[in-house]
């Protein structure tokens, strides 16, 4: 094995914070931990892995995410891990903010990726509400409701002051001016083009196509030119200086809605508005949602992909999922990052992913994120067991 103090710490077992109990009074103290507790796990920089996995270059450690469900029926148990300092912060505006960066460090509590980046706006959501969706914050921000193509024409043109625009720019000059520089700033997520028509119509967006195709269109150029205005405006409001070395700089374009219908319906009616979007944004990377047909038609007719997902995730996939094979013969040999996410089968989970881990051994643009959808709460020591092995798998064949 190669030796590192790092690796060794993290191999001695589950990651601890010995200052659990420690008591933080201000931001600036939030700051100083984090950054600290950041630090003192390099093999969990999420942002270093994905810089070298861009580049195609090797990187030392895995920095994978091994997770799990939060499902309702689970009943059961976890024996105590790693636990965040407590709060003792009188502002209410500042304990929020002195939360989310304590928060950052949470993923140690299953050994999993960290990354110094804030995220803005409020999930999928976001920028659905400046073409009149309603949120409901009780159910995460998801748009509620749906408008008919003529209500949605109707709504006011949007631009950077619309839905929650404004609040998500002083939510970036307040990171900005109160942050040391070392916290980055993610923009937020913009979803693409047809999941935020989907967001808005609800249902009628999968019938106005062939019923108002004139109207369908006029509303999707609208939502593009928002989407890429967006997209290129919070950059500029973050800075170069502030974003996050990989996510920041490429564009987003998120498929999950186009699961759900033919690949003629995507020919016919949105690929037109996806190249427009792609070629505008340059550099993309691309989320199919794992859906094979949406996978090999954006493969096939998009621009700029940089980076884009596929992996086995079957309980959440409607249409399936495309296999991480296939999206590596379709890729072949462009510097492409492929990002797989799978779900694990129960009992087989070490040597699934080794095989994942074998792939890297001829491929260095790859990254990593699994899910066990089987585990429970009392899971947990097996799951970080798990991780433990395989980082040590990993230094053994691929370290350095």
């Amino acid at each position: 094995m190669n030796e590192s103090s790092a690796l060794d710490r993290r191999l001695q077992g589950p990651a601890q914070n010995r200052d659990a109990k420690l008591r933080i009074r201000s931001l600036a103290e939030a700051c100083d931990w984090t950054l600290a507790t950041f630090r003192a796990h390099p093999e969990r920089d999420q942002e270093a892995a994905a810089i070298r996995a861009y580049a195609g270059e090797a990187r030392p450690w895995p920095t994978f995410y091994l997770g799990m469900w939060d499902r309702p029926d689970d009943e059961t148990t976890a024996p105590p891990e790693f636990e965040l300092p407590q709060l003792a912060v009188a502002d209410p505006e500042e304990a929020a903010l002195a939360a989310r960066v304590l928060g950052l460090m949470a993923p140690l509590a299953l050994d999993n990726p960290l990354s110094l980046a804030l995220g803005t706006g409020v999930g999928p959501g976001t920028l659905a509400a400046s073409f009149g969706a309603r949120l409901n914050a009780a159910c995460g921000y998801a748009p509620e409701g749906e408008l008919t193509l003529d209500q949605a024409l109707a709504q006011p043109e949007p631009d950077l002051t619309s839905g929650l625009l404004p609040e998500i720019r002083r939510q970036i000059e307040v990171w900005k001016r109160v942050l040391p520089p070392e916290f980055r700033i993610a923009p937020p997520d913009v979803q693409g083009p047809f999941n935020l028509a989907h967001a808005v119509l609800g249902t009628n967006v999968f019938l106005a196509p062939a019923d108002e195709p004139e109207k369908f269109d006029r509303l999707m150029r609208r939502i593009v030119r928002h989407y890429v205005e967006v997209q290129e405006a919070v950059r500029s409001w973050i800075g170069p200086e502030r974003l996050p070395a990989v996510q920041g700089r490429l564009g987003y374009l998120a498929e999950c809605s186009v699961n759900l219908v033919s690949p003629e319906f995507y020919l016919d009616h949105l690929r037109k508005h996806d190249v427009a979007a792609a070629t505008a944004l340059g550099r993309i990377h691309l989320h199919p949602c794992s859906g094979p047909h949406v996978f090999r038609l954006a493969w096939r007719e998009l621009p700029g992909i940089a980076s884009i997902e596929a992996g086995s995730m079957e309980h959440r996939m409607a249409s399936g999922a495309i296999s991480v094979d296939e999206a590596l013969r379709l890729i072949g040999d462009r510097p492409v990052v492929l990002v797989i996410g799978q779900e694990l089968p129960e009992g087989r989970e070490f040597e699934f992913i080794v095989r994942d881990f074998e792939r890297y051994a001829g491929n260095r643009r790859l990254l990593f994120g699994y899910t066990g959808t089987h585990w429970l709460r009392r899971d947990r020591g097996r799951i970080r067991e798990l991780h433990r092995r395989l980082d040590e798998y990993w230094a053994e064949h691929y370290g350095f």
